[in-house]
């Protein structure tokens, strides 16, 4: 199917239209067409009769099929002008077209971006292809090569690669007692039941602290946190801590069994500013509530997008373009523009 969005320089363009009658006021039914009824002018030159006589399309129907030649089409401003031979069946009329070098389908579809050049083509592209050049692609694609070979025999079966715990910061980690200064560790052990990695001390159980980390978890009793959920007295998840080093008030927070489910994880957030559980559904409402640019938040900026992209436009041949809502009940941007189709003044409405 041939795309006509928008119109291409030097391309045949085909485009339907009605001819008013001059008596009823309403399009005119089968109207008669006759040679010099229709010319057309380019970039303000010369009016001359259409090649193509436009015809009624359907037969005996109100709709006029105009059908512009390439030649017709080389310029930037293309203007049909109809005058009735007759006249007195219908009433004169202009259709303006503004072309454009590129249309639609001259974008770059995912199989021309995927086609990437091989190191021979972007020398020659690049006005480089000495043998220089080639040696040097040739030793960077050497060098992808041999770490591409290598790799496979530091994974794992599951694509991670294998680590064997000998020295991590010159701390062994041999016997029962090993220093792992990381920043992060996880341990998962499925032998051991549901718990998968089990800490225990004789007081402090799980002790996290740095001089200045701004996190600290202490015990001054029996356990910074407890993860259980069977046993007199245990609720899941208990934070304690001394007087005056709690993170935030209150001190203690528990969470009794069943309680602290996967559901309710996904359907809250703990947020930073105020340390209180916030719906997902109010923490995404704030994200579409952010200023995009001053007086347009980022659900008014998509809708106007939205709209631009895929609304009914209409006015298009006047100075007046009206662009629709994708459901079509309002009016989404109203656009004053000149004979060039410069926008001179928007009018925009991101209301629901």
């Amino acid at each position: 199917m041939t795309t006509y969005i928008p119109a291409k320089k030097n391309t045949e363009y085909i485009f339907y239209a009605g001819l008013v009658s001059q008596s009823t006021g309403q399009f005119q039914s089968n109207p008669t067409l006759a040679t010099g009824d229709f010319k057309v002018s380019i970039d303000g030159g010369a009016l001359n009769n259409l090649a193509t006589l436009p015809a009624v399309t359907p037969a005996s129907s109100r709709m006029v099929k105009f059908t512009l030649s390439t030649s017709e089409m080389n310029g930037d401003n293309i203007t049909v002008m109809g005058v009735d031979a007759a006249g007195s069946e219908w009433d004169e009329v202009i259709v303006s077209i503004q072309t454009a070098a590129k249309q639609i389908d001259d974008l770059a579809s995912q199989t021309s971006v995927d086609d990437l050049p091989t190191n021979a083509e972007l020398a020659i592209a690049l006005g480089t292809a000495d043998d220089a050049v080639l040696a040097a692609l040739a030793t960077v694609q050497a060098d992808t090569d041999n770490i591409q070979s290598r790799l496979p025999a530091a994974l794992s079966g599951d694509g991670f690669i294998k680590v064997d715990l000998k020295s991590i910061d010159d701390e062994l980690t041999s016997g029962n007692n090993a220093t792992l200064n990381l920043k992060k560790l996880n341990i998962v052990n499925s032998d051991i039941g549901d718990i998968g990695v089990y800490i225990e001390g004789d007081t402090a159980g799980v002790l996290i602290y740095g001089q200045f980390t701004g996190l600290d978890i202490e015990s001054t009793t029996n356990h910074a946190i407890e993860i259980s959920t069977t046993g007199s007295g245990k609720n899941g998840i208990h934070i304690f801590s001394e007087s005056g080093k709690s993170i935030n008030a209150p001190q203690d927070i528990a969470v009794s069994d069943g309680d602290l489910t996967l559901a309710a994880i996904a359907n809250a957030v703990w947020t930073n500013a105020t340390r209180t559980l916030t719906s997902f559904g109010t923490l995404v409402a704030d994200i579409w509530a952010l200023a995009i640019e001053t007086g347009y938040t980022a659900k008014q900026s998509m809708r106007l997008m939205l709209s631009a992209l895929a609304g009914k436009l209409s006015g298009a041949a006047t100075t007046t373009v009206t662009i629709r809502d994708v459901t079509d009940s309002k009016d989404r941007i109203v656009a004053t523009v000149d004979s060039d189709g410069n926008r001179t003044s928007i009018t925009h409405d991101t209301t629901d």
